[in-house]
């Protein structure tokens, strides 16, 4: 008599079977780790150049949508939500918005992680980026 090995392996947005060989997984987007609830992320990049930004904590998505609403035609070009991130890029800066922290319209941003990340030549995107970053949170 054989026995069949069940694995359910739980992963926010992504449940993944495998039973006698099969697979199924559905879109993955944050690992849970046991005992910790996963906070909202969110990864933009950029029309034009090789700089990727990502946004962790409760008020990721709102930030996300503020540079979006805020690039259109702005130095570092549009900006638009990416669903497959690619982390292979020079790691610039990883910053956590203030307390005080807020969008144009008041929206809170605070506790929110911004990780950027530029794959560029000379890495000018991604260094403007977060010198502006820098001079924001510690105005």
């Amino acid at each position: 008599m054989s026995r069949r090995a069940v694995i359910t392996i739980s992963i926010v947005g992504v449940v993944a079977v495998i039973a006698a060989g099969a697979v199924a997984v559905v879109l993955v987007t944050n690992l849970v780790r046991p005992g910790r609830a996963s906070a909202p992320t969110c990864t933009l990049g950029f029309y034009g150049n090789d700089m990727e930004i990502t946004a962790e904590g409760p008020h990721a998505p709102v930030y996300c949508q503020s540079i979006i609403d805020t690039s259109a035609g702005g130095a570092t070009g549009s900006a638009y939500a990416l669903d497959q991130p690619d982390t292979s890029g020079t790691l610039i800066c990883r910053l956590t918005m203030p307390t005080w922290a807020r969008t144009d319209d008041q929206r809170d941003l605070s506790g929110t992680i911004i990780t950027v990340r530029d794959k560029g030549a000379l890495k000018l995107n991604g260094t403007q980026f977060c010198d502006g970053l820098t001079q924001y949170i510690t105005q």
